[in-house]
């Protein structure tokens, strides 16, 4: 039998007589509020009231701009004379889902706006809402890569979500502002290696060794935060927390989409080796 505090709506249902009134009292409600040992799931009439998903017509104009955005930052790939019809085909499949991701985005942000219920996002409501920020590298390397940082900053401050999340939340605020060090650091190896000028460090090899350090500790953030991920889930499913699809989707989507960005990037460029 579950326990007591974890009860969900299907489990009164099957225990009547244990939970008279799904209504609770005045200091009752002061009680879930102060409790810290308390579930994080969300009241039902909480949810019924404000739903946490967005509207049909929020999610359907925001895929659509994310869509269109997304089209227009690829416009110059589509429009070049030199790029082969088959890669231009094939390139159709990934862009196609970064708008769809983008407009998942948008629409999260948006609904969250709208009704004011940051604190309620799901964890996969932040990584696609952090995934626009990638329309930021558009503006400048940079730009993306600070947004992210911030936006994984600001989560864990104003979510009521388990510890697990939270911590997921700093290690990919840790990576991407590692990662910010690292692309600064290219950079910076990039004009030395074409003005041959030395750094100030004196053997500007030791910018190598920086940066191999560097992406070491992001494969180990990364491993971290899978981790996290997982352990997430799991208190989730013992905790009876009910998610949405859009979590889900911020979940896996950001993981498999740019893998199969990769993929279809090696295609081409085999494709462009034996021409």
């Amino acid at each position: 039998m579950p326990r007591f505090s974890l009860l969900t709506a299907q489990h009164r249902d099957d225990f009547p007589l244990l939970i008279p009134s799904t209504r609770l009292m005045p200091d009752q409600h002061i009680f879930h509020e102060t409790n810290p040992f308390a579930s994080p799931e969300l009241a039902e009439v909480d949810q019924q009231a404000f739903p946490n998903v967005p509207s049909g017509r929020v999610l359907w104009s925001c895929l659509v701009i994310g869509c269109v955005l997304n089209l227009l930052t690829s416009i110059s790939y589509y429009s070049n004379s030199d790029v082969y019809f088959i890669c231009k085909v094939l390139w159709s499949v990934p862009n196609f889902l970064y708008g769809v991701m983008y407009g998942l985005g948008l629409a999260m942000l948006t609904h969250a706006v709208i009704q004011r219920r940051f604190s309620t996002l799901s964890p996969g409501h932040w990584r696609l809402i952090v995934f626009l920020s990638l329309l930021g590298d558009e503006l400048a390397w940079f730009v993306s890569l600070v947004l992210s940082t911030v936006l994984y900053l600001v989560f864990p401050v104003v979510t009521k979500e388990s510890r697990a999340w939270r911590r997921h939340a700093w290690v990919m605020a840790a990576a991407y502002s590692l990662d910010l060090v690292r692309r600064g650091l290219v950079r910076v190896l990039e004009e030395v290696h074409t003005t041959g000028v030395r750094s100030l460090l004196g053997e500007y090899e030791l910018l190598y060794g920086v940066m191999i350090t560097i992406n070491w500790g992001l494969l180990v953030l990364n491993l971290v935060a899978v981790i996290l991920v997982l352990l997430g889930i799991r208190f989730d499913r013992q905790a009876n927390i009910p998610r949405d699809s859009y979590h889900y989707a911020g979940l896996m989507l950001i993981v498999l989409v740019p893998w199969l960005h990769m993929a279809v990037y090696q295609i081409i460029i085999t494709l462009a080796a034996y021409e």
